[in-house]
């Protein structure tokens, strides 16, 4: 079975992303990779965890059990992104900060996966309808074309949002209860709103 280190970018996200993966019946071995510095507090990043002390119980016992993958949590080291974001605070959300941040998760989610000797990488950021999927795939297809090589993991381009996955992650959220965060993440999202 080909192994896959699937980012995740936050609980909703990624039981949408877990249940179009089943749905699909993809022969992946699947480890999420949770790694997100663009977030803009330790509190927030934990209520983000996909499998928290806070969400570990509601999502193991809903349908999910037979895909329930391993995860890696990276530390929660916001400098990372404030290195790359801090000229960028006024950028509309979508523009050139949300593709620095993009390119950021995706780039540690490729190395890790290298690291670890994965087949394959991706990420559920496709998920929401507020991201711009072309952007993201030809980031991490660039990832996978400027390291290619034999030991190199391949990028995996699902769009999660064919056939409602964003509709149906806050349907199983809301099944769920799981915590629903109401901005994308950073500082600069979070004044928006």
């Amino acid at each position: 079975m080909k192994t896959l280190l699937l980012h995740s970018c936050c609980a909703v996200c990624t039981i949408g992303a877990l249940h179009a993966l089943k749905n699909q019946n993809t022969e992946y071995d699947i480890t999420l990779y949770f790694c997100n510095d663009n977030i803009d507090n330790k509190d927030e990043f934990e209520r983000r965890l996909p499998f928290s002390t806070q969400n570990a119980q509601r999502t193991t016992n809903n349908d999910f059990d037979a895909i329930s993958p391993k995860m890696i949590t990276e530390p929660y080291s916001p400098n990372n992104f404030f290195g790359i974001a801090k000229e960028l605070g006024q950028e509309k959300e979508g523009g050139e900060r949300c593709k620095k941040c993009f390119q950021l998760r995706l780039e540690k989610t490729f190395k890790k996966a290298k690291e670890l000797g994965f087949d394959f990488f991706s990420t559920t950021l496709p998920i929401s309808p507020h991201k711009n999927s072309k952007i993201i795939f030809e980031i991490g297809e660039k990832l996978s074309t400027i390291n290619s090589g034999a030991m190199n993991p391949k990028f995996v381009p699902i769009d999660f949002k064919k056939n409602n996955g964003f509709g149906k992650a806050i349907e199983l959220s809301k099944k769920m209860e799981l915590y629903r965060q109401n901005y994308c993440g950073c500082e600069f999202s979070k004044r928006r709103h």
